[in-house]
């Protein structure tokens, strides 16, 4: 794969078509909880009419692989989003046979749908590893970024590492959808401790969970008996 920045054409030059924004979510929803769920209202919430694609990553590059399978994190994604008309899920990372870089994934977005804005969607946590990524300096020319924000970050933290990842920052999210790639944006969030590192360790000892995953997760988790013999 060629990855000079120098031979790649512009965003602006892809497509003649009106530029269309929608959200990248992406994770490895293992499994998907109400955190996941509080950020997907927090984008509904910001602009109601973008679409939310969520992305499940199949084979982690930065952390431990997940304890369910992609096709049962799938199915669970599903079910905890059944209720947002504008969400959909995007398996193409399933196809891959090796590490999903989000580059890679993005490039294969762009390159079937030219007008697209993707905004990528992160919070502050993966914000702090995003200069690890694989080939990191050609997200600006590849996406718009909103990094969720939590209690405890300052925003000017935030818009520091993002201005250091090559991002210009903007204080309305409006101004994300006026051009193809390169600016971000903080959104505020309420503190939400959950993760699913955590659940994992609730489900192994038998905790409630009725504030932490959707019931209809809950279900699907009691009926395949997943996480039960996690030792992470």
């Amino acid at each position: 794969m060629n990855t000079d920045l120098s031979l790649k054409p512009n965003f602006l030059e892809r497509s003649d078509k009106p530029l269309e924004t929608e959200f990248l979510y992406g994770g490895t929803f293992d499994p998907v909880h109400n955190g996941h769920i509080a950020v997907i209202n927090a984008l509904v919430a910001l602009d109601p009419e973008i679409r939310i694609r969520l992305i499940p990553c199949a084979i982690p590059a930065l952390k431990k692989q997940p304890t369910a399978s992609f096709s049962q994190r799938c199915q669970m994604l599903q079910l905890a989003t059944a209720s947002f008309s504008h969400c959909f899920i995007d398996k193409r990372e399933a196809c891959r046979q090796k590490a999903s870089y989000t580059v890679e994934t993005l490039q294969s977005i762009q390159q079937e749908v030219p007008s697209l804005v993707p905004v990528l969607v992160v919070g502050m946590d993966t914000l702090e590893g995003v200069m690890r990524w694989y080939q990191w300096e050609q997200l600006p020319h590849l996406c718009q970024f909103i990094v969720i924000n939590r209690p405890g970050y300052d925003n000017h933290q935030a818009e520091k590492l993002l201005k250091l990842a090559g991002f210009e920052v903007e204080k309305n999210f409006a101004a994300l959808k006026q051009r193809p790639a390169g600016s971000s944006f903080v959104l505020n969030m309420k503190e939400n401790e959950l993760s699913s590192t955590k659940i994992r360790y609730c489900l192994k000892i038998n905790a409630a969970l009725d504030s932490m995953l959707p019931e209809s997760v809950i279900e699907y988790v009691e009926i395949n008996r997943l996480y039960m013999s996690d030792k992470s």
